[in-house]
């Protein structure tokens, strides 16, 4: 398959991210999530109306330390990205508020037009479901925990990283008719957790089918 220079610059970006999962230790924890799943399951690569690429980290599994040890190394020089490492054009993390890491990082190793933001979700496991979010002002949704056990290694972008055990599950899950290319995706249910107190990241779970 022969890349656009879009798409090329993305893979660049994606094998420095697994690089980095590496040297941090947390790679065995990193997964394709959300749209980029579905693209790999659908069409081997990033769905064409897609504006992102998605990364899963189960941050139950690695140690806060491990997480900004992850974001130090991507943000660091190298040969693919020798100015700014892949922080040369954005830069967004948002920290949990009970101190156990992350919620959310999002990056991009070139300008915009030039390659595809990467967004990082970390996922945690409470109440039988697995969360993830933005933080503090945005929904906090679930999704059950045992779909999330970590699967193979597949080739996405020419490069190799995990995908979830039971990644169909998931998809029925998070889209409706994922198999049907379409513009934009609809849950086909949703799990909140609602009246969240972010100190202690607890609340009350909502099933919305």
């Amino acid at each position: 398959m022969v890349m656009d220079a879009k798409i090329k610059n993305t893979a660049d970006q994606l094998a420095r991210q697994v690089e980095c999962a590496k040297k941090a230790g947390i790679y065995d924890s990193m997964f394709l999530a959300f749209g980029s799943l579905l693209g790999y399951i659908r069409e081997g690569t990033i769905i064409s109306h897609d504006d992102d690429m998605d990364i899963g980290i189960m941050a139950d599994d690695i140690t806060v330390e491990q997480q900004h040890e992850y974001v130090k190394a991507m943000g660091e020089p190298c040969k693919a990205f020798p100015n700014h490492g892949l922080f040369e054009y954005r830069r967004e993390m948002t920290r949990r508020q009970d101190g156990k890491g992350l919620f959310w990082v999002s990056i991009r190793g070139r300008q915009v037009g030039q390659c595809y933001k990467c967004c990082h979700w970390l996922f945690w496991t409470q109440q039988g479901y697995t969360w993830h979010s933005k933080g503090p002002g945005s929904f906090v949704k679930g999704a059950p925990a045992e779909y999330f056990g970590m699967g193979p290694e597949v080739n996405f972008l020419g490069v190799k990283i995990r995908i979830p055990k039971m990644s169909g599950a998931l998809m029925d899950f998070w889209y409706t008719d994922w198999f049907m290319p379409r513009v934009g995706g609809n849950s086909a249910r949703k799990v909140l957790m609602t009246d969240v107190n972010w100190k202690e990241m607890k609340g009350k779970v909502q099933i919305n089918s």
